[in-house]
Formats: C-alpha cells, structure tokens, sequence
C-alpha cells in the first residue's frame, strides 16, 4: 500500500467520541439551549417525525425563537408558506420545496411568526448506523452520505420534489404507525434511508464537490472534525490534533489542503471562532468569560484573535447581532 495512503488510513482508526462543549459558568445566564433526543412516545426509538404545526404547539422546556443547539440530525420539508429558518447566524428563506437540514452541535432558530409548515424528521446517529456507533466508529458512520457536509438549505429541482415529499410522507406515517416492533423500526429505518440518499442527489448537485467515499483523506478530515469538537477549549495547535489522530501533521495537512482547500489550522482557527461567535452572540458573557471558555490564556490575545477571524471586535459582534 502506498505510504502516504496508509498513514491516512491509520489515522481513521482513532476513534474520537464527541462531546459537544457545554457552558457552565451559572453566574452569568446562557441564551444557548443545549437539546437532546427525547420522545416520551417512543423513548427507545432514535427517530421521530411530525409537522411543524404540532412542534409549536408542544408545551416545550425551551423557546423555539431562542437559539438551541442539538444533539441529533433535523430536517424539515416546507410544504406551506414563507418565512425564514436561522442557522449559526445565517437566514434561510423557505418556500414551499425547500428542505432545512441542521447537524448535531449546530445552533438553530425557528421563525417565531410561525408563517410555514411542513414535515419535521429528526433522528440520532445511531439509528441508521448502530453498528458503527456501537464500535464508537463514529466518523466513519455517515460515510456513504456525508450528511454533515451537505448545505443547511436544499432545493431540489422541481422533478425530484414529487418522490421527496412521498418520502418524508412515508417515514411520517410509519412512524405514526409504530407499534413497538422491530419489523415496525426497521420499515422506519429502510425509508429513512431511502429519504437520505434520494436527498444526497440534490446535496451533490448544490454543495462542494466532494471525493470518492474510499479516498484515503477523507475520513482523517472527518477524524479531525470529531477531535475538534473535543477539544476546541483545549487546544488549537495542528501537532496536538495531529497526535490525536495518530498521523503526522503533513498528513493532516494534505488531507485538509486536498480534501478543503484550507491547512489544518484554518479549520482549526475557523470552528473556534465560529464557537466564539456563538458564544458572543447568544450569551450575555464578557468577551473576558467567553475568552477563558475557549482556552485563551489571556482576553486581550482572544479579542485579537476574534477580531482577525471575524473582522470585528466581539462587542461590535454583539451589537451587531443583538442590536440594543
């Protein structure tokens, strides 16, 4: 096997568990929602469906106008009206056609003017891939989707909308039908999947273009995505991921350059200003806490760094974002 080929694949087989940083400071208040899976319905079933309609009218222990960051997969189908989904500080607008995918750890905000519906799926990992998640092969489990790569927003073109609304139907009527067996779970699952990869189509056809599933780079990429979010606040230098990998920092750094176009340390540098901005702009904490939350040693050299990746100032951010 060539070496370079081989050391990538070496990498692939560390195995980073996520743990999605959570605040934990209470003396300042968190505007952030860290939300789980949780269906009372069906508690051992890792995938739920339902329109959006019935989602407002939950009692909830959270706002659904307040940013919420989720620990499962989301999409939703518009089928009626207009209005806008937000996603890590982005707005979408949704028509009737248009799918809204949020990953797990992203931050999301719905329309408080409650102006669309559609159907609703969410699901964990481990539902469509027990197998890899039960190894803790965690990177390696969306492999032949890259579901976590896709756009937040599809369109699909107006001849796939047809068998995409049929599909979503589908898993929401099974799932309402479910009767707690296993053939019920696995007709659930077999559509889901079938929903995925008639969705991957559109995904492929909107999104960066993206190697052959086998390519050697790609899941050190994914390696270092999981390790990432481990240890945001507690490194951002390329040899302490690389180490973690168990890989070379050239290695890492072919991966990143052929796989994304960027080095190893502008994607490092990237999520950790993006987890600034969200800290930023949906807490009420000092650029000072939000500094010693990510691992600066000292708030000047944060304030620095954030304005170098951002082009403002955290405050300036702030205001921005939340304009008084």
């Amino acid at each position: 096997m060539h070496t370079r080929a081989a050391e990538a694949r070496s990498c692939s087989r560390s195995l980073v568990s996520v743990n999605l940083m959570k605040a934990q400071n209470t003396a300042v208040q968190a505007i952030i929602k860290d939300v789980a899976f949780k269906q009372p319905r069906h508690p051992t079933l890792a995938v739920e469906s339902f329109w959006l309609h019935d989602l407002h009218q939950r009692q909830l222990d959270h706002d659904l106008t307040l940013p919420t960051r989720i620990t499962f997969h989301f999409f939703l189908l518009v089928t009626k009206g207009a209005g806008k989904h937000t996603v890590d500080f982005v707005d979408y607008a949704c028509a009737p056609g248009d799918i809204i995918k949020v990953s797990p750890g992203q931050v999301h905000i719905f329309d408080g003017r409650d102006r669309i519906d559609g159907i609703v799926v969410i699901f964990k990992e481990r539902f469509l891939f027990p197998q890899a998640i039960k190894h803790n092969d965690v990177a390696s489990a969306d492999a032949p989707l890259n579901v976590e790569d896709w756009p937040v927003k599809l369109t699909p073109a107006r001849e796939e909308r047809g068998n995409l609304e049929s599909l979503f139907s589908a898993v929401n009527q099974q799932y309402n039908a479910y009767d707690s067996s296993q053939r019920g779970e696995r007709v659930i699952g077999h559509l889901l999947h079938a929903l995925l990869f008639a969705l991957a189509g559109s995904a492929k056809n909107e999104g960066p273009a993206w190697p052959a599933q086998d390519h050697p780079h790609l899941m050190v990429v994914r390696q270092l995505r999981l390790a990432l979010e481990e240890k945001l606040a507690k490194t951002r230098a390329v040899a302490d991921y690389a180490r973690t990998l168990g890989c070379s920092q050239k290695t890492l750094s072919r991966a990143c350059l052929q796989i994304l176009g960027k080095t190893p340390k502008s994607v490092i540098d990237e999520r950790v200003a993006l987890e600034a901005k969200r800290l930023i702009a949906h807490t009420a904490w000092p650029a000072a806490r939000v500094s010693e939350q990510l691992g600066f040693t000292e708030a000047t050299n944060f304030v620095k760094f954030f304005r170098r990746q951002v082009g403002v100032t955290p405050e300036q951010f702030r205001q921005k974002i939340r304009p008084t």
